[in-house]
């Protein structure tokens, strides 16, 4: 017969063992016989990263429960002292490296997650165990081939942080420590690393230079078409808005203020223009005196999609917000005396929206001949008839004068 020292098995570079209840022993001979107990276990190991967060600021939202498994395979019922039948981790931060873990393809899933009180959050549990729960799938098999390319290179590139006092070459010292750095970084992020992010509600605040809302009388949804709040602004003034995103994750406890890039903030303006007769006129007028305020009046008039800008320190985004500048244009003469602004976040997969409610305050002129102040005069004297019925009262030699003012609308911005 023949003789079998070794078998060479080949998997992604794997190192394979013999089952415990494998039968094989190195030297030993093929003789006729059955030889079908001979299996072999891979033992490759890997490490994963598994990141449990809030949004992309990446907030903790608490105590989770892991629970990872082999694509095709019961990991419980393998008997072998190289696999370890645990398959839930408890992971308390928003990221943890998991090491030791079969180095295959792996189904990975948050099973729960509990507040500090050991409470399960439900809205976050019903989004990563609802009616589908959200499994993610990460390919380990050539992890560790990747991680010995990173220390063959560290080995020849021999990166020190000695300097020999020679500028270009203490430069490409740091070039190569950096370049190495970023290798790390792209194969934890690339090929170890597992996300699960709950973004939670997406919300917009609102507010506005100007404003001179002061009473607390009225009621949105009944007056004001089911505005989210309401403003008072006076007439042909420049105002800046200001609109912030931000996500509730945790009502109450737990914010993110960092929004994707694909979002944008659509705007839709009727603060400017209105429905009222001779508004085409009023608006020419102001277009020949002054081009820029007119277009502040017409600005998203049709709608305009806006950028949403973030603070950024070092790389660390923060405060997802919106800032335009608008301008008032003349007062709704009609009850409820409102204009209106109306806000809309795009690009995403649900749609967040927010509506401003605008009174916009002073006079308003129709035109020569179509107003007048009131009252329009005022009593000269009071003329009573004396007691008795055959008595009576006369005013002879009555001189009147009268005062004439005039005065006009403005048309220019304050």
């Amino acid at each position: 017969g023949s003789r079998v020292d070794y078998v060479d098995l080949t998997y992604h570079g794997h190192e394979f063992i013999p089952s415990p209840e494998s039968t094989f022993e190195s030297g030993m001979v093929i003789e006729e016989g059955y030889y079908g107990d001979n299996d072999f276990v891979d033992v490759e190991k890997a490490r994963v990263i598994v990141e449990i967060v809030g949004g992309l600021c990446d907030k903790r939202l608490g105590s989770s429960t892991v629970h990872m498994k082999i694509v095709g395979c019961d990991w419980n019922k393998v008997e072998n002292p190289q696999l370890s039948p645990l398959v839930t981790f408890t992971q308390s931060g928003p990221r943890q490296i998991h090491n030791g873990i079969p180095a295959h393809l792996l189904d990975i899933q948050v099973l729960d997650i509990l507040d500090s009180d050991s409470k399960r959050i439900e809205h976050i549990y019903s989004f990563f165990q609802g009616d589908q729960p959200l499994v993610r799938t990460i390919d380990l098999r050539d992890a560790n081939a990747a991680d010995e390319a990173i220390e063959e290179a560290e080995e020849s590139e021999n990166p020190t942080n000695v300097s020999k006092g020679i500028f270009k070459e203490d430069e490409l010292e740091d070039d190569t420590v950096d370049s190495l750095a970023t290798m790390k970084e792209e194969e934890e992020n690339g090929t170890e690393l597992v996300r699960f992010q709950y973004d939670g509600r997406l919300m917009l605040e609102f507010e506005t230079t100007g404003d001179e809302l002061a009473c607390s009388s009225y009621s949105l949804q009944d007056e004001y078409e089911g505005a989210d709040s309401l403003h008072v602004l006076p007439y042909m003034t420049g105002f800046m808005i200001t609109l912030k995103a931000k996500y509730e994750i945790i009502a109450g406890e737990v914010y993110c203020d960092v929004v994707d890039d694909n979002l944008k903030l659509l705007i839709r303006n009727g603060v400017g223009i209105d429905e009222n007769e001779g508004f085409d006129e009023f608006l020419a007028e102001m277009r020949e005196k002054n081009e820029a305020e007119a277009d502040l009046l017409e600005k998203c008039q049709d709608g305009c999609e806006i950028d949403i800008t973030h603070n950024d320190v070092n790389g660390t985004k923060s405060n997802a917000n919106v800032m335009e500048f608008f301008a008032t244009g003349r007062p709704n003469i009609a009850y409820p005396y409102a204009k209106y602004m109306d806000f809309e976040i795009v690009g995403g997969t649900t749609s967040t929206t927010y509506k401003a409610a605008f009174v916009v305050t002073g006079y308003y002129s129709k035109g020569p001949g179509k107003s007048f102040a009131l009252p329009t005069h005022k009593p000269i004297m009071v003329l009573r008839d004396p007691p008795g019925g055959l008595s009576y009262a006369t005013y002879e030699n009555v001189k009147t004068t009268i005062e004439l003012e005039t005065s006009s609308t403005s048309t220019t911005l304050h």
